[in-house]
């Protein structure tokens, strides 16, 4: 018996292999981005400020994220900048998303992953973001969001950092404010005179000294084109050990 290996397929076998569909408990695969809201400034990835480097493709990717509050969670793993227009979202656990704790869902490289090397470089772990929407699918002005942890063996042992990734429709000018709690002075602000269009813009945060508990980063600016207003709010909660 000859086993044939996705690199050995003809190209439209190998497409089709490949292509966003659902794969028993999530969807993946390659497509065009979808409309995920109006207009504006997207939220592309939520993440725990965490990398595992490896030497070789690993045999699976994992994601780790703390559940404050039983609601419904939406995962989505994508690329922050597309370049095979990876997709992972749909995601159906094994068994129910858990309340005060940590969860984990794995998958395996094997199915799409491993396929996607025609590029300049193949795809790797450091490339995808990742986003848990609580309590809604779809983007908004307001948004409970809890930061994701990418990794293929082991867990980070605290969470130190997160990373957050928004691309805009248009060129803006924005403010990021992070508060904690229902507190009106903030812990940190970050000012950018000038975000590109349509590319990603990543703010880092240091959370080594911040207490547990809810905070809230809140977005404010306009755009450089019309002077539009530009608001966003997006609420999420830190647990430091994993």
């Amino acid at each position: 018996m000859v086993l044939l290996t996705a690199l050995a397929l003809p190209l439209a076998a190998q497409s089709l292999i490949v292509a966003y569909q659902n794969r028993g408990r999530y969807n993946e695969g390659i497509r065009t981005e979808p409309s995920t809201g109006p207009a504006g400034l997207e939220l592309i990835a939520a993440l725990v400020d965490y990398e595992e480097p490896s030497v070789t493709l690993p045999a699976k990717f994992c994601a780790q994220f703390y559940l404050p509050n039983q609601d419904e969670v939406d995962l989505t793993i994508r690329e922050i900048k597309p370049v095979y227009f990876y997709w992972l979202d749909k995601v159906q656990p094994d068994s129910a998303w858990r309340r005060g704790a940590q969860n984990r869902f794995e998958w395996p490289t094997a199915t799409v992953i491993r396929a996607l090397n025609w590029e300049s470089a193949p795809l790797t772990l450091d490339q995808l973001g990742a986003i848990v929407r609580v309590g809604r699918v779809n983007p908004g002005e307001v948004e409970q969001v809890a930061p994701v942890a990418l990794y293929h063996s082991s867990p980070p042992a605290s969470v130190n950092g997160y990373r957050f990734v928004f691309r805009p429709a248009s060129q803006m000018r924005l403010i990021f404010q992070l508060f904690k709690g229902n507190s009106n002075t903030p812990v940190g602000t970050q000012e950018f005179r000038s975000v590109l269009a349509d590319e990603p813009h990543e703010v880092a945060w240091n959370a080594q000294d911040w207490q547990d508990g809810w905070y809230r980063l809140v977005i404010s600016g306009y755009t450089l084109s019309n002077n539009s207003r530009v608001d966003k709010i997006l609420r999420f909660y830190h647990a430091r050990k994993i």
